[in-house]
């Protein structure tokens, strides 16, 4: 097995060798145990190929959602500018985009009119009468919005706890 995982690797993160050879060998004992194998030698090469791939999942993943630190230390949470992603723009601007986005994926075309409003922080006194609506009207029509983002959120594997307040 340590051969096949060798060549798996292609020569990748020698240090993890050793792990990943114990990981397969458990594997390997766990599938032996329940039924006796017609190839040994094809379970082996399969459960080498399954290991250096979950491997390689959990590595990306890990990436995905851990900045790695740099030699100056962890970024200061009270200075933005040294926190990672600043290459996205600030918060508010990215929000706002999200936002105008999924108004406009759903067609909702007052919704992403009033989004912009908002964002550029006008009274919605002074949009209802560029609009011809009334003060009420206007309010109204962004509460609906606001169901429309909301309703989003809840439906997405990722945010839906957020806006439901259970835990994923």
């Amino acid at each position: 097995m340590r051969m096949r995982l060798t060549q798996q690797m292609n020569n990748e993160e020698p240090d993890q060798l050793d792990d990943l050879l114990q990981e397969a060998s458990v594997r390997l004992l766990r599938a032996v145990r329940k039924t006796r194998p017609d190839d040994l030698e094809a379970l082996m090469a399969t459960i080498t190929r399954r290991t250096w791939t979950d491997y390689l999942r959990r590595k990306i993943t890990g990436r995905k959602y851990f900045a790695p630190v740099s030699e100056d230390g962890p970024p200061d949470a009270a200075d933005p500018s040294s926190m990672p992603g600043d290459d996205l723009g600030e918060l508010r601007d990215r929000l706002e985009l999200m936002v105008q986005e999924l108004f406009d994926e759903q067609g909702h075309e007052d919704c992403r009119r009033l989004a912009i409003a908002y964002f550029d922080s006008r009274d919605w006194q002074e949009v209802s009468e560029e609009w011809q609506l009334s003060y009420a009207a206007v309010r109204k029509r962004w509460s609906r919005c606001l169901g429309v983002v909301r309703d989003a959120l809840s439906s997405d594997p990722d945010y839906g706890h957020l806006i439901s307040g259970t835990q994923a």
